[in-house]
């Protein structure tokens, strides 16, 4: 099951059927920063406060690398929401993980209030693991993430951008 699949590259399975259900995609705007950034979580902070700001009402969908990443931007905006004035505090974050019980993880596909839009940012990083020959183990570290990781994220927000 994918949101991408190139199903022309599975034909060796001996015509086996495969079946196609249409999703709702809605339309996702992409916009790049002119030069990269030295934090990129900063920067993640920086970009949903500006949207919260300045964009009017709707939801902000932010992938993060990892579960320790979530819960420092969270912790990070609630800190900074008290700083703001009562009537732009209206904002609540709603983390997304793994570990959490399916229940939990089906919150964020709720539909928003009337009139509301939905945002993503991607800070275009993931977690990868790699082998340090140096230290003789294998270990995850942050990368830049591949194009085709892009696209799959760009599916997910155009699917939760539009989630009813």
């Amino acid at each position: 099951m994918s949101a991408s699949l190139e199903l022309k590259c599975f034909e060796y399975f001996c015509g086996a059927k495969s079946v196609h259900l249409q999703g709702r995609q809605f339309p996702v705007d992409i916009f790049y920063t002119c030069h990269s950034v030295a934090d990129y979580l900063d920067a993640c902070l920086i970009t949903i406060f500006q949207i919260h700001l300045g964009e009017g009402l709707g939801d902000i969908l932010v992938f993060l690398t990892g579960q320790e990443e979530i819960e420092s931007i969270e912790r990070l905006i609630n800190e900074r929401l008290k700083q703001l004035p009562e009537s732009s505090q209206m904002l609540l974050t709603m983390s997304i993980l793994a570990a959490l019980p399916s229940e939990q993880q089906m919150r964020v596909f709720a539909s928003a209030p009337s009139g509301f839009r939905k945002y993503a940012v991607d800070p275009g990083f993931v977690k990868a693991h790699t082998y340090d020959p140096s230290k003789g183990m294998e270990c995850l570290v942050v990368v830049p993430t591949s194009k085709f990781q892009a696209l799959q994220r760009r599916c997910v927000a155009a699917f939760m951008i539009g989630s009813v």
